[in-house]
């Protein structure tokens, strides 16, 4: 069958249903397709093509895409532009195009109106499908802690001081990455989202510790804290090693001396 070509400018198909004779469809090549749709058909994304929609949500209903019955096919030059407008929390839009197969790959994903929450969209590709991942980093403090010499362990909860929006806790690894006086301890681990830092016998100061959270795609946030140790007095010891003696005392003096 003869393929419908567009090879300039912009074609809009604003959610129309194209149909087309059996073997043939929508070719781009050097140009701009907008809009979403249904192809009765084959839809080959050539040289230069850009595909151009809109996403204000992952849910059905909240973005454009193009659907074809046939073959989508996508030329390694060929771009997808996405406006985020109203997007807040990001996730998986797998289907942003789709067809009885799917080959090739997009060159390059743009996004626009995307100052917040700045998304970095990664691509997501099946068998049948081309879809993206807009994602965000994590984000997260942790409050300064205090203790005093010789305390027991203490424990951070990284997972209720950490949050994303497109992943849970447990998809999120934890790593300490910076500690400024590590003498003030003895050890440190990370298990089940929980920091423990266990404290080194008669030791105080201050150490800046920095914890970096990373999520699956690779983005990541660092925050640094700090732990104080406070000095604790403590009481005197004998020390049975050494020789006591005392010298005679005179009764009534003041001044007697002894060793």
């Amino acid at each position: 069958g003869q393929n419908f070509s567009v090879l300039q400018g912009t074609l809009n198909t604003a959610g129309r249903t194209m149909a087309f004779a059996a073997g043939s469809g929508l070719l781009v090549e050097n140009a701009t397709i907008t809009g979403g749709g249904n192809i009765i058909g084959n839809l080959t994304l050539g040289n230069n093509a850009i595909v151009d929609l809109s996403a204000s949500g992952t849910a059905g209903g909240q973005y454009t895409r193009y659907v074809a019955s046939g073959n989508a096919v996508l030329n390694s030059s060929s771009q997808l532009r996405v406006n985020v407008a109203g997007m807040t929390s990001g996730g998986a839009i797998n289907d942003f195009i789709s067809g009885s197969s799917r080959t090739g790959t997009f060159n390059s994903i743009n996004l626009t109106n995307n100052s917040s929450p700045n998304f970095t969209p990664y691509e997501l590709n099946s068998a049948t499908t081309a879809g993206v991942f807009f994602n965000t980093a994590p984000t997260g403090t942790i409050s300064n802690i205090a203790v005093d010499e010789d305390a027991a362990p203490t424990a951070v909860n990284l997972d209720a001081a950490f949050s994303d929006l497109q992943h849970t806790d447990a998809q999120l690894t934890y790593s300490v990455v910076a500690n400024t006086n590590a003498s003030l301890f003895t050890g440190s681990s990370i298990s089940s989202g929980v920091l423990t830092l266990t404290h080194a016998a008669n030791a105080n100061g201050f150490s800046d510790i920095t914890v970096r959270a990373t999520d699956p795609y690779g983005q990541f946030i660092e925050t640094s804290f700090r732990v104080t140790v406070n000095p604790v007095n403590d009481a005197p010891v004998l020390d049975n090693n050494g020789e006591m003696t005392l010298s005679a005392i005179t009764e009534d003096q003041t001044n007697n001396s002894g060793n």
